[in-house]
């Protein structure tokens, strides 16, 4: 019995020693990744291409939420909550393929806690390359910046390209 002893708290020292030294190991490295993050959440420049970046990878809306402000978000959740679930994966898909591939800053407005951020956008798609201008508008929520609306504009080469596509559909149904 007495060498049960000595073997039944050495093994529960080790149950709590192992969670213990991973614990205090994270606790030493979070302030780095919590000082990462927060340095992307204090610029809105930082905010927005992260987004951007981690847009094509997300598998759903909730993996970007921590990006969108409180109101926009309210009004996702909504949609999520009142659309078809094949419908609102449809549509999030969609958004991500509108999205442009790349986007270079043009310009960055900061009125108190509003910041609105202007964009080029550049996509290869399957009909044609495109070209595309932005508009970002981010709201300071406790010191971080998030998503609040997001508007792009199709260049004309683009444009008419959708238009002609949209002809030839309808050229050919006319012709059966």
């Amino acid at each position: 019995m007495r060498s049960a002893m000595p073997w039944t708290v050495s093994k529960n020292l080790a149950k709590i020693t192992m969670p213990l030294v991973a614990g205090l190991t994270l606790f030493a490295f979070c302030p780095a990744w919590a000082e990462a993050e927060s340095d992307t959440a204090a610029d809105p420049v930082k905010t927005y291409m992260t987004f951007h970046d981690q847009l094509p990878g997300a598998r759903s809306l909730g993996q970007l939420s921590k990006y969108f402000s409180q109101s926009r978000w309210a009004e996702m959740s909504r949609d999520e909550k009142t659309m078809p679930a094949e419908e609102f994966a449809m549509m999030f898909q969609f958004f991500k393929k509108l999205s442009p591939e790349k986007v270079i800053l043009t310009g960055k407005s900061i009125n108190e806690d509003v910041c609105i951020l202007t964009l080029k956008g550049h996509s290869t798609g399957e009909s044609a390359k495109s070209s595309t201008r932005g508009k970002v508008t981010l709201k300071n929520e406790g010191g971080a910046w998030k998503i609040e609306k997001e508007e792009w504009q199709c260049s004309q080469e683009v444009a008419a390209g959708v238009d002609r596509m949209e002809g030839e559909k309808a050229g050919g149904e006319n012709s059966k």
